[in-house]
């Protein structure tokens, strides 16, 4: 007995259904496709992310315990005579890219600052050198990697500056205050430039802190002779001069440490910074470039605008300084 209906697909219609399934199939895999490309970029930028908070902790930590001293006839231990000290506090407004004290690959990176500070030391480090160390925050562009395995070409990097410890072998502990390990560039050994020392950037005493930092800006505030909080892009260093204690470079009539400074800083996820290389054609972002960042835009050139935009992370913290 037949069945009273009975009908097959045409041709044309099993190739309609074919083309329908196809098209859901293809919005389907481009919805997955963004998604999956979004949960990427937020898992980078999540990285990027605690990576700087961490460190803008810890550059908090050591800015607000900042120690600045600037004394004259002052007898150090193991002296033989008086001498005039000074140490604490170097800060540079927007550096030039070519500093005698860093190798020619490495260069800082305009338009942003540096800062050094005489701070106390952790005490995990076990070191038994005294209760200060000196710290300083360098934001470079890396222009060659030669000699640098742990940074990158192309790279801009945060590095944060420690003394470097040695086996006490030639220096006696009666002079140094140490019986074991001694700091080979510590204030406490040298105290002219000592912000400057040593010339070489390594691993061992300079480190990256912080990768693909694109921008560290800091600005100063202080109070004024009328009660006013005034910010400033710069400030000075404790300085003796025939025995006159001074801060050359403040605010008139301004002496010592400010009352807070506000830091900002810029970075990205490792892709970007890769992107950036190539579309810069393997060279350094312009000026206006960077100072536009993270605000005015228009200054970044558009192959670049929408990926920066996208992906720029901007930190601000305002530290306090706690011994002015």
């Amino acid at each position: 007995m037949r069945p009273l209906f009975s009908r097959s697909f045409t041709l044309v219609e099993i190739l309609a259904a074919t083309a329908i399934l196809s098209l859901l199939f293809t919005i389907m895999f481009g919805i997955l496709q963004q998604t999956s490309k979004g949960w990427q970029a937020a898992n980078r930028r999540v990285e990027a992310s605690q990576v700087a908070r961490l460190a803008m902790d810890q550059i908090a930590s050591d800015l607000e315990n900042c120690v600045a001293v600037a004394q004259s006839n002052v007898w150090l231990p193991g002296a033989t005579k008086a001498t005039n000290f000074a140490y604490g506090f170097v800060f540079s407004d927007r550096p030039g890219m070519n500093q005698s004290w860093l190798p020619s690959s490495i260069n800082i990176s305009m338009p942003n600052d540096y800062i050094f500070v005489v701070t106390p030391y952790n005490p995990s480090l076990c070191l038994g050198t005294g209760d200060l160390c000196e710290v300083g925050y360098i934001p470079i562009f890396v222009a060659s990697q030669t000699g640098y395995s742990t940074m990158r070409a192309g790279r801009y990097v945060l590095l944060r500056h420690l003394p470097l410890y040695q086996a006490n072998s030639s220096k006696s502990s009666a002079n140094q205050g140490s019986t074991n390990y001694q700091p080979t560039n510590d204030f406490y050994v040298n105290s002219t430039n000592w912000e400057t020392t040593p010339t070489g950037v390594s691993t061992t005493n300079r480190f990256p802190f912080v990768d693909n930092c694109i921008k560290f800006d800091i600005k100063f505030i202080y109070t004024n002779a009328n009660g006013q909080t005034v910010t400033t892009n710069s400030w000075g260093r404790p300085t003796i001069s025939n025995n006159t204690v001074g801060w050359a470079g403040n605010p008139v009539n301004v002496t010592g440490l400010p009352v807070a400074a506000d830091i900002q800083m810029c970075v990205v996820d490792e892709r970007t910074a890769e992107r950036i290389w190539r579309v810069r054609g393997m060279t350094a972002l312009d000026l206006p470039e960077k100072e536009g960042i993270p605000t005015n835009w228009s200054a970044v050139r558009p192959d670049l605008r929408s990926t920066l935009q996208e992906s720029v992370l901007t930190l601000n913290r305002r530290v306090y300084f706690k011994n002015r």
